[in-house]
Order: C-alpha cells, then sequence, then structure tokens
C-alpha cells in the first residue's frame, strides 16, 4: 500500500514516512496541494494523510476538497496536529 503524505513540515513528514515503513506501508511525501496534485497523477497512491491545519498545505477545507476532487476515490485521512490546535 503507497500512502501520500501531504504535510510542509518536512521534519514531520519524514518521521510519518519511517513509521509508516516501519509496519510495512510505502509512501510519498508532498510538502504543498500543488506537489499532492502532482503526485496523484504520476504515482499509484493507495491512500492519503492530509494535514488540513489551515495554515497549512493549503488552506485546511480548501486543501481537502482540491485533493478529494483529482483523487479518484482515494480513501484521504485529515489530521490537524495536536500542537497545532
Amino acid at each position: 500500500m503507497n500512502i501520500l503524505i501531504v504535510e510542509e513540515n518536512l521534519e514531520e513528514a519524514q518521521a510519518l514516512c519511517a513509521m509508516l515503513h516501519q509496519r510495512g506501508f510505502e509512501s510519498n511525501h508532498a510538502l504543498t496541494v500543488e506537489q499532492a496534485l502532482i503526485s496523484l497523477g504520476r504515482t499509484k497512491i493507495d491512500a492519503i494523510l492530509l494535514n488540513a491545519y489551515p495554515r497549512h498545505c493549503g488552506a485546511g477545507v480548501d486543501a481537502f476538497y482540491r485533493i478529494q476532487t483529482n483523487s479518484a476515490g482515494i480513501p484521504i485521512v485529515v489530521f490537524i496536529p495536536e500542537n497545532d490546535q
């Protein structure tokens, strides 16, 4: 299973990628919604983890809708990091 992580904080994304890899998942990382949309067009993605905190990755709900519109039914898990509340 290949998971796309949409997270602008590189350290957080690397930690998520490492955790997923330890559990047998493949992962890709996009810093922005635009990068995520490019990845969706180039790579087989099975699920998406989206940091939807408003200051991250393209303004929260708008980021979700942009990715959802271009993800062809791929499951999207939206998260808001605890320290960003």
